[in-house]
């Protein structure tokens, strides 16, 4: 094995890791998107359990960030300005759809916000779900517990799915509609 790459001060080979860092730049772009949508959604509550709701969502990806910023650092890694700036961008480019749509509870907007949050926080799970499987390899890494991680997560993405699901039934259908009922298919 050719030990020129290796980094004595972090015990690493980043070139060997470099798809690695792309990969949990990614999901810190990606954090970055999601913390503007949470922002934005938090705002926009007038019942202040939801507003504390989304002001605790924040806290916890503000956490998860933070242990992304440690695991790209202890593998050698650099946090990428490229790849921030997207994930910034992307927030402020959602938001402006969704404040077209209405970011109001019960409006669409807000609907697609809590949607793509949700997906957002599946794929911080599946982070952790791989990061769990490689984790052996990356002896710097042994104080991270990722099953705790992919647990949380689970339990975000439930509380978003629920409130997404609520606000499904006033941003999808039409007041008409909603005196409208069929019966159900005869089975």
């Amino acid at each position: 094995m050719n030990f020129s790459h290796w980094h004595a001060d972090c015990g690493c080979f980043p070139s060997m890791d470099k798809d690695l860092h792309r990969y949990l730049n990614g999901h810190l772009a990606g954090s970055h998107c999601a913390l503007s949508l949470i922002a934005e959604l938090s705002k926009r509550q007038t019942d202040s359990k939801e507003r504390k709701f989304f002001e605790e969502l924040e806290a916890k990806v503000e956490t998860d960030q933070r242990i992304l910023k440690e695991l790209i650092a202890a593998s050698g890694g650099e946090e990428s300005t490229g790849l921030h700036s997207l994930g910034e961008i992307g927030g402020k480019v959602s938001r402006l759809l969704f404040l077209y749509e209405g970011m109001e509870p019960g409006k669409l907007g807000n609907f697609e916000a809590l949607e793509m949050l949700a997906l957002g926080i599946q794929g911080k799970r599946l982070l952790w779900v791989a990061l769990q499987e490689v984790a052996h390899h990356f002896p710097e890494w042994s104080s991270i517990d990722f099953q705790k991680l992919e647990f949380d997560a689970i339990h975000q993405r439930e509380e978003v799915e629920d409130r997404r699901i609520c606000q499904s039934r006033s941003a999808l259908a039409d007041p008409v509609r909603k005196g409208i009922t069929t019966k159900a298919p005869a089975a």
